[in-house]
């Protein structure tokens, strides 16, 4: 059974989309999450890897959701035999030196993220570097700027080192996910450290440079997306799966933030950013 995943109400040109393989539960493997999602958990809509037509404003079919690859290939040499035979496009818009950075960084966030899930469910997190990712994609066609955002997370939140990621993806792509870290203060709980990670966070952005802000607004929308999702059913009992548990504190924080990044304020994220806010903290 095949299904596609439309953007909203985009259309999918069906001579180029590749089929969705759909389980008898209505489960979706996507290859980038290295899982299966049920359908609506799906990040298509906001994923880079989605082929998309500028000029008609259409996305068109992913390659990521891959119902018969060939074992004896890597993903690179299927991709680039695909793109030969005309059946897939050049990476969309990254330079062609680029084309493959944003899906190995995508590879490896999976790869480090790999059972750890978005707080309080059962997603797994990874969805959300994609998500992030392709928020970014909206701002920016820079290959390195989207791979850092698809890795915005990995230094914060597993073992990995900035050395380490200097090594596999160059000091452009760290430099970035620098300013987008936070210090965890693991050996210390982490309701205890909150107010001071995110006093310390917001100092961060606002001296950030361009790139660093877009993801960090990137980042807020991903995470006020999934909020407003969990408030529509839940009101403010969603914030006891918190770490911070004080609705106040989080509107102040998310306030903050959006101050510290209003030089986006001329585009769609930004703009979505003010829409969610009076969804998740409606007074």
């Amino acid at each position: 059974m095949s299904v596609t995943i439309p953007k909203n109400e985009t259309e999918f040109c069906s001579c180029y989309t590749h089929p969705f393989s759909e389980d008898e539960g209505g489960f979706i493997y996507c290859r980038a999450v290295m899982k299966k999602l049920p359908a609506d958990d799906l990040i298509c809509p906001d994923c880079p890897l989605m082929m998309y037509d500028a000029e008609h404003r259409k996305y068109f079919g992913c390659y990521y959701f891959d119902t018969d690859p060939s074992e004896a290939q890597s993903d690179e040499e299927r991709i680039e035999m695909a793109v030969e035979e005309g059946r897939l496009p050049r990476f969309p818009y990254f330079e062609e030196t680029n084309r493959h950075l944003v899906e190995e960084a995508l590879q490896f966030a999976a790869q480090v993220h790999y059972g750890q899930y978005r707080k309080g469910g059962v997603i797994p997190y990874v969805s959300h570097a994609i998500e992030v990712s392709g928020l970014v994609h909206k701002m920016t066609d820079e290959a390195h700027v989207i791979a850092a955002a698809a890795l915005h997370d990995v230094v914060e939140d597993t073992e990995v080192t900035l050395k380490e990621l200097t090594e596999r993806f160059g000091p452009d792509v760290t430099h970035i996910v620098e300013y987008v870290t936070e210090d965890k203060r693991k050996e210390l709980p982490a309701h205890e450290t909150w107010k001071q990670r995110k006093t310390e966070a917001i100092a961060s952005y606002a001296s950030a440079p361009h790139d660093a802000k877009r993801i960090a607004l990137a980042d807020k929308v991903s995470n006020l997306r999934a909020s407003a999702k969990d408030h529509a059913v839940l009101g403010d009992k969603m914030w006891e799966k918190f770490n911070q548990k004080d609705r106040e504190l989080q509107k102040w924080y998310y306030l903050s933030v959006l101050d510290v990044l209003k030089e986006l304020s001329g585009n769609e994220v930004y703009k979505e950013y003010q829409s969610l806010m009076k969804e998740v903290f409606p007074s």
